[in-house]
């Protein structure tokens, strides 16, 4: 160990670090701990995450005065120094210089009421909404971790001028990060707006579904997350593929090649929720407005934008009633199908078949001449008959002829 020179006035204060440094390698190498009781064993861990919380306000007040005297290094020099990533070292750097105009949170560091990644949370929604600090430190006692994560980021979309702002603020920070851990594996992370996050999610599904069913037919069992990991490679080898112009590349198994099957052809679909007076701007400050389901808020302009994806299933709500349903695209919903099924009890709309099995659905007027996929351009055909109809109206809507 490097010994530095001090001040003469710093020498007490080290002293009890010193002290405290030693006590803690002292009770950690007491062998009684192994034969404390069960109660005893968990007051004890009481005690020590309360003191660990205690020096999470200690280190992160040091790691401020470390970020002034070394500068621009000062996340490389501390990742270093002890033994983590840069990236969580410059987490940490950038917590200690915003604990340093909130006192409150700082003191309730003191205080052992917050663990780090706590304080991480708080200290950057109170950064750009200093009013929300009193209810953070609240929700943080007792609420999990998750849900503290949810409300600080609803704080920060409060002190966003409007929703506008708010997504133009997470798309300014958007991010995909990669590296390598000392195992040494492969690791990743992304940050981008609910927008670009399910329209990623609905092209990535087909790969996902297309996975599972593989490795179910093969009687191969994983986990979930194996299975995404598996899909994204997939989807990656496919994306490569169509950009270089190459054939699917096969996969070897006992010498044998097995043929990559031909990419998903229809992304999963996307129902965006969006408040009827905010489409036509009547929508009260603070109301929420649209958000896309499973995913997140999102404000109205980005709904208008993405309106024509055929993957989107826009629902329009007057309060809590579903004023209007409209499908992005050229499938029918389940409730069009419902409704002309039922009016041509479940037959054949054609004049003189009598067919059941095997109805399909078919554009009156049809989807490649702009014709609408709603309940009035909508008719149940049989197989044979949907063909023909459908060799008809190439011919009969025809531009040349």
């Amino acid at each position: 160990m490097v010994f530095m020179p001090v001040a003469v006035g710093d020498a007490e204060v080290l002293e009890l670090g010193r002290a405290l440094r030693s006590g803690a390698s002292e009770l950690a190498s007491n062998r009684q701990v192994a034969a404390l009781s069960a109660q005893g064993a968990e007051r004890l861990l009481d005690l020590v995450l309360a003191t660990e919380r205690s020096m999470v306000a200690l280190k992160l007040q040091l790691a401020a005065r470390f970020a002034e005297n070394h500068g621009a290094k000062a996340a490389d020099d501390l990742a270093r120094k002890t033994g983590t990533s840069k990236g969580r070292a410059k987490r940490t750097v950038e917590t200690a210089k915003k604990l340093q105009d909130q006192p409150e949170v700082e003191d309730a560091l003191r205080k052992g009421e917050l663990s780090e990644d706590q304080a991480e949370l708080i200290a950057d929604a109170a950064d750009a909404n200093p009013s929300a600090t009193g209810p953070l430190l609240k929700k943080a006692k007792d609420h999990p971790i998750d849900d503290l994560r949810q409300e600080c980021s609803r704080a920060k979309a409060a002190a966003d001028p409007d929703e506008e702002a708010t997504h133009a603020r997470v798309h300014r920070n958007r991010s995909f990060r990669t590296g390598n851990n000392a195992d040494p594996a492969f690791w990743g992370s992304i940050f981008g707006t609910t927008a670009d996050g399910s329209e990623l999610m609905a092209h990535f599904q087909p790969f996902r579904e297309r996975v599972f069913k593989r490795n179910r037919d093969a009687g191969i069992h994983l986990t979930s997350e194996q299975t995404d990991f598996d899909a994204l490679m997939e989807m990656a080898r496919v994306a490569h593929q169509n950009v270089a112009g190459q054939p699917p590349v096969a996969d070897v198994e006992d010498g044998e090649a097995i043929p990559m099957p031909p990419p998903p052809k229809a992304p999963k679909t996307v129902y965006v929720v969006v408040n009827f007076d905010a489409m036509i701007g009547r929508a009260e400050p603070g109301e929420e407005t649209a958000y896309i389901a499973g995913f997140g808020p999102v404000p109205v302009s980005v709904v208008r934008e993405v309106m024509d994806d055929a993957f989107l299933v826009g629902v329009v709500m007057q309060g809590t009633e579903v004023a209007k349903i409209k499908r992005f695209g050229r499938r029918f919903g389940e409730e069009i199908r419902d409704a002309v099924m039922i009016e041509h009890r479940f037959r054949c709309s054609t004049p003189g078949c009598t067919r059941w099995a095997r109805l399909e659905l078919d554009h009156k007027q049809p989807y490649s001449k702009d014709g609408p996929t709603d309940h009035a351009n909508c008719d149940p055909k049989c197989r044979p008959c949907h063909l023909k109809k459908t060799e008809q109206d190439r011919l009969f809507w025809d531009d040349t002829g």
